[in-house]
C-alpha cells in the first residue's frame, strides 16, 4: 500500500474539510491494504453524513493558528463544526457557540470522530495537536 506523509492527525484534518465543504469523496489506494487509521477515517459514518447530508459550509473563523467552519444538516436542525489548528504547536481553542451564529442558551455536543456524546454546553473547548482538528455535531 502507498504510505502517506501526512501525519494520522493531518490525514484527519484533510478529511474533516473534505466532508464541511462536500468535496466527493474518492480514494486512490488499494482499500484491501489499508491501515486501521486510514481504514477508520474512510469508514466513520457519522462524518461521511456530513459531507453527504449538509449545505452551506463556510469559514466563521478564520485567523493566522486557527479556523473554524460551519455547515448546517439537511434537516435544517443544528449545526456541523470544524475545527482547525492551523499551527506547528499544540492549542487550545475555546469560544461561546453564540459567536458563531448559534441561538440558544446550551446545546447538545456529539463528537463525530470520536463517535461519542459530550453533552450540554454553550462554550466549545478542545485542545488540538498540532495541525489537528475536531469536527462536532450540534443541538
Amino acid at each position: 500500500a502507498r504510505k502517506s506523509d501526512f501525519t494520522q492527525d493531518e490525514q484527519k484534518t484533510l478529511m474533516t474539510l473534505w466532508v464541511v465543504f462536500r468535496s466527493p469523496l474518492i480514494a486512490g489506494s488499494n482499500l484491501t491494504q489499508l491501515d486501521d487509521g486510514t481504514t477508520s477515517l474512510l469508514t466513520n459514518e457519522e462524518v461521511i453524513s456530513v459531507d453527504q447530508h449538509s449545505h452551506g459550509g463556510r469559514p466563521v473563523v478564520n485567523e493566522e493558528k486557527k479556523t473554524i467552519w460551519i455547515a448546517r444538516p439537511d434537516s435544517g436542525k443544528g449545526a456541523y463544526i470544524a475545527l482547525f489548528n492551523l499551527d506547528d504547536e499544540q492549542q487550545a481553542i475555546e469560544f461561546p457557540l453564540q459567536t458563531i451564529g448559534l441561538n440558544g442558551v446550551s446545546f447538545h455536543m456529539r463528537d463525530l470522530w470520536g463517535r461519542k456524546d459530550l453533552g450540554s454546553t454553550d462554550v466549545l473547548k478542545v485542545n488540538l495537536a498540532s495541525h489537528a482538528s475536531a469536527l462536532f455535531r450540534v443541538q
